[in-house]
């Protein structure tokens, strides 16, 4: 263990001061663990190693490499441990994840930080997934293979599992072999206190001392909980603890939730209830059993019972098997907090509490349950009114629609084509006036009147519904539009700017794409939704923000920018399809030529088409003298643009 330490520190130590100088690229086929990749290696002129960029090792080695908006690298993989070095004491400490990639990506290649292309030598992320490579030169091909003697991430407990040739053990962080390498696969649980074994298509539980919790005998186990693992043996289920205790034997044909040494139980074509404390099987059978859960604040025995279904009816049971509530209705909810809940009875709505009673009969057409509140919106025939828990009736049964409350203090009514802010007490906070009006977002509802505006829920014009067009923008602004211009303005009404935008976009990354104009024309630049201008009005088009890039003009060419006004591809490009999903960019020439660049602006292919569509599951459509081909994400072409369409193109490349 420590050898192999010394060495990777050797490794991490050569690695921090070579820095790759660009020399000979060729295309390579790479074998890891058998699967074929085809990527661009390249040569430097300090060093026979062979490089790759990180976009091919992110594709390759099934690895996350990505950059945060200032270019710094945040996550390299996850399957590596951290290795720290102790200079006073001598020590070494290894942690579950391991950032050493990120320094030594960050020293050896500082190019990364500033977003300019980097190379990575094949042979450190081998050395770090703990691969073996072997390059043959001759024909272009490396093969790369998985190193039979690894050990993987620590838990919290302190062990590892790892693997010896084809076997799988566990051991500890001094080496010790806590469980000797003879299983086929072990995997370990949110749990770190115990592992599955999986040996000769059967599995068992070990605990982190190496202690057998259950014999290998099982087809299938799921960690639930300490007192919840599922067990499967021969198309049969039961269910133990972490400690190995037989909760439910596995003989049933499916086992649900347990809780207070009540189970339930599949027995054939039935559920049952099952005493884990006494082995006993209850008689009562039912189509649907249910633990009801849903946060009742109450004494009543009923919230330690279940919801169950016999045919087409429901009703509910306590832990005993005892009916609390008949199974007489079409359709029961779960109960809320105060214990009530809405049913269906002859095909009309109604509530009871979690003890069958009859809080409001089932005579409507429709009921919103209570929830937190005391009052519903109700509906006979057509029409709705609201209600109070005592079954009062707090507004007439008059308006083609209510919304529902939510807990809050008012909703919308709406009556002959008409809305207007209803309390919950059932009067009218405002007249029946708006033409349009939107469910409450952040306290406030889109309306018209005279124009766009925002109401609050005590019926207020927070700002006045005398607008031409609205744009939703954040939790804290909205764009609105009067007399041809856009202004900015927070939510409790504030004028964050004045009507001055020709246009503006929806917020995307905190920034909306504004414009006005100028005495060179219209120029675009961006807002933060507190008004400021973040990025100067300074471009001909802009388009939103998305992973932290925009698309921007300057006059003929177009560029891309990040949220700070950086230059990521400079303005020398006539046209964009970015793909930011694949890091890539499909982009035209002066002459309209369309080729595929990274986000580093590396050219991935030569321009010479008439288009490039966008990127779908790895590869994209091109077109050229209106015949059809396929690229992947490299720029290597799949199916030359030599098919008549987009069909044939795809049968040759993927066929």
């Amino acid at each position: 263990m420590k050898k192999n330490l010394i060495f990777m520190f050797f490794i991490i130590n050569i690695i921090s001061t070579a820095v790759c100088a660009r020399g000979d690229n060729s295309v390579y086929t790479l074998y890891v663990n058998g699967v074929r990749f085809e990527a661009v290696l390249y040569t430097c002129n300090e060093s026979d190693d062979l490089y790759i960029t990180p976009q091919d090792a992110s594709a390759v080695f099934a690895l996350t490499l990505s950059a945060d908006t200032y270019g710094n690298i945040y996550t390299f993989s996850n399957k590596l441990r951290t290795v720290t070095y102790d200079t006073l004491t001598g020590s070494v400490n290894i942690s579950d994840r391991n950032s050493f990639l990120y320094d030594v990506v960050e020293n050896a290649f500082p190019s990364l930080k500033n977003g300019k292309t980097s190379y990575i030598p094949l042979s450190m992320i081998c050395n770090a997934l703990n691969f073996n490579c072997h390059v043959l030169k001759g024909d272009n091909t490396v093969h790369i293979s998985g190193i039979k003697d690894c050990v993987g991430l620590f838990n919290s407990e302190g062990v590892a599992i790892a693997h010896k040739g084809n076997k799988y053990g566990l051991v500890n962080r001094n080496g010790d072999i806590i469980l000797r390498f003879c299983y086929d696969a072990i995997s370990n649980y949110d749990n770190p206190t115990i592992f599955k074994l999986t040996y000769n298509h059967r599995c068992g539980l070990v605990n982190s001392a190496g202690d057998f919790i259950t014999d290998i005998v099982y087809n299938e186990i799921i960690y639930e909980s300490p007192s919840r693992i599922y067990l499967e043996k021969d198309g049969f289920k039961g269910m133990c603890d972490i400690n190995g205790y037989m909760i439910i034997p596995t003989v049933f044909d499916d086992v649900s939730y347990c809780d207070n040494n009540i189970a339930m139980v599949k027995n054939g074509e039935y559920w049952h209830l099952y005493n884990c404390n006494s082995d006993q099987l209850y008689s009562e059978t039912y189509d649907e059993v249910y633990k009801i859960t849903a946060g009742v604040q109450s004494d009543n025995p009923m919230i330690k019972g279940y919801y169950v279904r016999k045919g087409e009816k429901w009703g509910c049971i306590d832990s005993f098997g005892n009916t609390v509530i008949d199974l007489k209705y079409e359709a029961l909810d779960k109960f809320d907090i105060n214990g009530r809940a809405r049913i269906i009875y002859d095909g009309k709505f109604g509530i009871i509490d979690c003890g069958g009673k009859i809080i409001i009969p089932p005579a409507f057409d429709y009921l919103d349950s209570f929830g937190s509140s005391d009052i519903t919106v109700a509906m006979i025939g057509n029409k709705y009114g609201i209600l109070k828990d005592d079954f009062s009736v707090l507004a007439s049964f008059e308006y083609d629609y209510i919304y529902p409350f939510n807990g809050e203090k008012s909703s919308i009514a709406y009556k002959d084509g008409k809305y207007a802010i209803i309390s919950s007490s059932g009067s009218l906070l405002t007249e029946m006036k708006y033409t349009h009006m939107e469910e409450f977002k952040n306290g406030l509802s889109l309306s018209y009147d005279r124009g766009y505006g925002y109401v609050d829920h005590d019926g207020k014009e927070i700002i006045q519904c005398i607008h031409d067009d609205v744009k939703q923008g954040t939790a804290l602004s909205v764009f609105l539009k009067k007399d041809g211009k856009w202004a900015l303005f927070a939510h409790n009404g504030d004028n964050l700017t004045d009507f001055c935008y020709l246009s503006a976009g929806k917020f995307s990354n905190g920034l909306s794409a504004v414009s006005v104009m100028t005495e060179q024309g219209e120029r675009y630049g961006y807002v933060n939704d507190s008004g400021d201008v973040v990025i100067p009005l300074i471009y001909t088009s802009a388009l939103e923000f998305k992973y932290g890039k925009a698309i921007v003009s300057n006059g003929k060419y177009s560029g891309i920018i990040d949220v700070e006004n950086r230059t990521i591809i400079p303005f020398v490009y006539t046209g964009f399809n970015p793909s930011y999903d694949y890091n890539v960019i499909a982009a035209a020439n002066d002459s309209s030529r369309w080729g595929l660049i990274s986000f580093n602006n590396d050219q991935l292919c030569e321009f010479k088409y008439d288009y490039i569509f966008e990127f779908v599951d790895g590869y994209a459509y091109t077109l050229k003298n209106n015949m059809y081909g396929i690229i992947d994400i490299h720029g290597h072409e799949l199916a030359d643009t030599v098919y008549s369409s987009m069909e044939k193109a795809y049968n040759h490349a993927f066929s």
